[in-house]
């Protein structure tokens, strides 16, 4: 489909402004551009179609005031509307009132859209099949929906069955001021035999009638147009007309019922019109539904290229973050080696400058006289106690524990600083995410998460009826609550029915005070799902050393803080991890850099995080 195909409403108004702003802003939602003719309205109708301008409105045109008592000319508005239908950049146009909408013969496309069918199957003029909304109350108020309040409509009458009030722009002028407005014509023209739908609303109350009919419409039309057959509607209308209708007398609206039947029935036309319709009708619903596979494959195709190219790009980050690891790995062990060979030979000239004063000495007992005397006593008392001291010995060399081999952990330096995410899945997110499937079903209705809604959406699935987002920080895109957790007095209480609360707590200098309010947000029966590490690096995102990182906790710390804000019987903690875990997580280590068997094992006494299912009570 071509980008640049446009389609504008010619609209002119006077003393419209209950129902301008709704006409302008469905003719936007339905892609179509709007420029406005203001025949001198002394209400408010103007200046609220400005408001529109540049916002789908190209133009509010303020037409030249006439002298007063002067008549009102049709013909010259329609033949201004004629100049800007070759002036105008646009594809096609429509000869639009202002107390109307507009729709297609489809739900599956919007009026452009629809337009756009009708172009592409060779057609270059529309007609339309209008229905009229009389009230049926004294209740319409300027700005309320049209089709909320007006419920029941009636077909149009007899000289509005013409309504060719749509073309393509073309190479011949198009004329409207001979038929009244009730028709385009031009050369070639070709009217699609499907019509759209008018949906009129110029009476909206006895009072609204009374104004229009009798003292804004009657006495201002020209005599040469009456004469001419125009602006006959309000004929038959007497000064104590009641304008307010009987709804058992109208139709039910229903807006796809109406589209069926003006697509499939056409009264008054042939049979082969009809059978034309119809396959205009199959053709345009055919080259919709074709449209939209084609884009849907179209948009398929560049997913998964974007996925190709994101998992590629993804790849060689890491293989990079790895080379980079390995690169500092490699110097810090070049550090370490060099460190104890210095201190290997720093022991050795020791060991050396010992052994030759051990020797030094040992000559200087061997020149002795005592040394010299007691020669035999040593040499019985060798023979007596040989054995014993043998297994003395042999007992003491037994008893000495074998050396821990620190193999790639004989670092100062972790391997990763990153909690392990450059690596794969780091562990403290290993065991969160087991926690989470485990609690799945808690996470329903309405749930608040901090930071994004990630894990709402991964692990709550179709129970989750909205997601909301959590932050301090007013910059983050994804946040639809803005507030300090533990001072939230703005956020309203009882609002939702799962909170997840993951790795936050800790970031969090009054955590009682987070934890209070995290309950306070919750509806009776709600449930916080939260974790909280016993053991992490020192995090650097939220102010580092200095502040926004203040917190690891016990066991006995976290249930004495959560007790506090919930019964002590309804809060729950799992704790997970055990001395290789804790080891591992702050080397850098992902987890599945290790044994299952190892991850598995959960030493209370060495805990790696703690995760905790508190339930406010109803």
């Amino acid at each position: 489909m071509r980008d640049d195909f446009t389609v504008t409403a010619l609209i002119a108004a006077f003393n419209e402004a209950d129902v301008i702003a709704e006409v302008i802003e469905h003719l936007i939602a339905q892609s179509v551009t709007v420029y406005v003719i203001d025949d001198g309205s002394t209400d408010a109708t103007a200046a609220i179609a400005e408001r529109y301008v540049g916002r789908g409105v190209l133009e509010v045109e303020r037409w030249p005031q006439r002298p007063e008592g002067s008549p009102f000319c049709w013909a010259d508005i329609l033949r201004r509307k004629e100049a800007l239908a070759s002036q105008v950049d646009s594809s096609w146009f429509i000869h639009h009132d202002a107390d109307e909408l507009r729709f297609g013969p489809t739900r599956a496309l919007d009026l452009r859209d629809a337009i756009r069918e009708i172009d592409r199957l060779g057609y270059n003029a529309i007609t339309f099949r209008l229905l009229n909304f009389p009230p049926t109350d004294n209740l319409f108020k300027p700005g309320d929906p049209l089709l909320e309040r007006f419920r029941f409509y009636e077909p149009g009458a007899a000289f509005d069955d013409i309504q060719v009030k749509c073309w393509r722009k073309g190479s011949a002028a198009v004329d409207l001021a001979s038929s009244g407005g009730h028709q385009a014509r031009f050369a070639g023209r070709r009217i699609c035999p499907i019509p759209f739908l008018t949906l009129h609303f110029p009476i909206r109350s006895q009072a609204h009638g009374d104004q229009k009919v009798f003292r804004e419409r009657r006495g201002r039309f020209a005599d040469e147009e009456r004469a001419a057959g125009w602006h006959v509607q309000y004929d038959a209308i007497a000064p104590d007309h009641l304008f307010v209708r009987d709804a058992s007398t109208l139709v039910p609206f229903d807006l796809e019922t109406v589209r069926r039947d003006l697509t499939f029935a056409l009264p008054g036309k042939e049979v082969r019109e009809r059978d034309e319709a119809l396959q205009a009708a199959r053709r345009l619903l055919q080259s919709a539904h074709d449209d939209r596979a084609r884009l849907a494959a179209e948009v398929d195709q560049r997913q998964r290229e974007a996925d190709r190219l994101a998992a590629a790009a993804h790849g060689a980050q890491r293989r990079l973050q790895r080379a980079e690891a390995d690169r500092h790995t490699a110097e810090n062990r070049a550090r370490l080696a060099e460190h104890e060979a210095a201190a290997a030979r720093a022991d050795a000239a020791a060991r050396a400058t010992d052994a030759a004063g051990a020797r030094e000495a040992l000559a200087d007992v061997y020149r002795s006289r005592s040394w010299l005397v007691t020669r035999p006593l040593r040499a019985i008392n060798s023979l007596v106690t040989s054995a014993p001291i043998a297994a003395a010995d042999q007992r003491d060399t037994a008893s000495v524990g074998t050396a821990v081999r620190w193999g790639d952990l004989a670092r100062v330096t972790p391997i990763s600083t990153a909690w392990g995410f450059d690596r794969g899945l780091p562990l403290d997110r290993h065991y969160l995410h087991g926690f989470l499937q485990q609690h799945a079903s808690d996470i329903r209705g309405r749930v608040l998460e901090v930071k994004d809604g990630n894990y709402a959406k991964v692990f709550g699935g179709n129970d989750v009826v909205t997601i909301e987002v959590l932050d301090i920080n007013a910059s983050n895109p994804a946040a639809t609550v803005v507030a300090d957790l533990a001072n939230a007095s703005g956020v309203a209480g009882g609002r939702f029915d799962c909170f997840i609360l993951t790795q936050t707590v800790h970031i969090i200098f009054d955590a009682a005070a987070a934890i209070r309010e995290a309950a306070r947000l919750l509806s009776p029966g709600g449930v916080l799902l939260c974790s909280i590490p016993a053991v992490s690096r020192v995090s650097g995102e939220d102010g580092g050393l200095e502040s926004g990182d203040y917190w690891r906790m016990t066991r006995a710390a976290v249930l004495r803080l959560f007790a506090a804000a919930f019964p002590a019987e309804d809060v729950h903690v799992a704790t997970f991890g055990n001395v290789r875990t804790c080891t591992a997580f702050l080397y850098g280590l992902a987890a599945d850099e290790l044994d299952p068997r190892d991850l598995s094992v959960h030493d209370p006494w060495f805990p790696l995080i703690h995760c905790v299912r508190a339930v406010k009570r109803s």
